[in-house]
């Protein structure tokens, strides 16, 4: 009988899990949308876009490890983003990236404390540093592997060009610790989400 209870609840925990990765793919759909009209004038706006996707992910992250946190939510949710952004067209290189960020950011959610704002606000910003990682680290530092690969798809040269031409080490390191800023806010602003919630439920 307590077999099969654990087994519910590791169910139960699955399904909130890929509920709460749809609704941040869905997000991430909604703010590439949004800077889709403006990367086609400015094709650096495209570099922000994992800036701005951490802010309500914080959100949606926090309320998913809040009510499901099982062993190993960081690194599923790490292996089902990876998957997704290989099959929208980015390089296995991305997989790679976020199943190791979904392995750190597991560490530091159990070490710090999985009860704990910043256990949960750590977990999720090693997830956003494990999306910068995968899809800018190869324009920086596998500059023709991923050009190759990007005009195999289609993609136009002159896009292409620009975008490598600004994406610098340091422009890296810039956005990496901007998002790591904004993963944290989002954290932040979650946390206070919830505390509301249950402020008025109690």
């Amino acid at each position: 009988m307590l077999n099969m209870d654990n087994n519910h609840k590791a169910v139960q925990a699955l399904i909130t899990i890929g509920i709460f990765n749809a609704v941040f793919i869905a997000v991430f759909f909604a703010v590439g949308l949004s800077l889709s009209f403006m990367t086609t004038l400015v094709p650096a706006v495209a570099l922000i876009m994992p800036v701005l996707l951490a802010l309500p992910g914080g959100i949606i992250y926090f309320f998913m490890v809040t009510k499901a946190p099982a062993n190993g939510v960081f690194l599923i949710s790490g292996a089902i983003l990876g998957i997704f952004m290989v099959a929208a067209g980015n390089m296995a290189f991305f997989l790679l990236c976020m199943t190791g960020a979904g392995m750190i950011a597991e560490l530091l959610f159990r070490g710090i404390g999985r009860n704990s704002f910043w256990g949960k606000a750590a977990g999720f910003a090693s997830i956003m540093a494990g999306f910068v990682a995968g899809g800018y680290f190869p324009m920086v530092f596998m500059h023709k592997a991923y050009l190759e690969f990007q005009l195999a798809r289609g993609v136009d040269s002159a896009y292409l060009e620009s975008m490598l031409a600004i994406l610098s080490p340091p422009a890296l390191a810039g956005i990496l610790l901007a998002t790591a800023g904004s993963a944290i806010l989002g954290s932040l602003w979650g946390h206070k989400l919830l505390h509301k919630h249950f402020a008025k439920a109690g």
